[in-house]
């Protein structure tokens, strides 16, 4: 899968995640880019708040600066699909 740096959600334009979201989580753009890279497994979003420094908050209840949606065709062959 090519990174797409436009679609990292960061502090800035994390209202664009949505609490179910399925991607990918890291506290730097290198980690998240190796992370996606090496199709490591997509985790569901669970809260999203702008208002702090750790917005993104993962299904295992790690925080992370950064989150990159999956995309669809990723979602489809893992038979994976947004709860909301």
């Amino acid at each position: 899968m090519k990174f797409d740096r436009e679609k990292v959600l960061t502090a800035f334009n994390a209202t664009k995640g949505r609490e179910g979201d399925i991607g990918w989580f890291a506290n730097t753009p290198k980690e998240l880019k190796i992370i996606v890279g090496d199709f490591k497994k997509a985790k569901e979003l669970i809260q999203c708040d702008g208002m702090i420094t750790m917005p993104f908050v993962a299904e295992d209840g790690k925080v992370s600066m950064f989150f990159y949606p999956a995309p669809y065709e990723y979602l489809q062959k893992s038979g994976l699909r947004r709860t909301t």
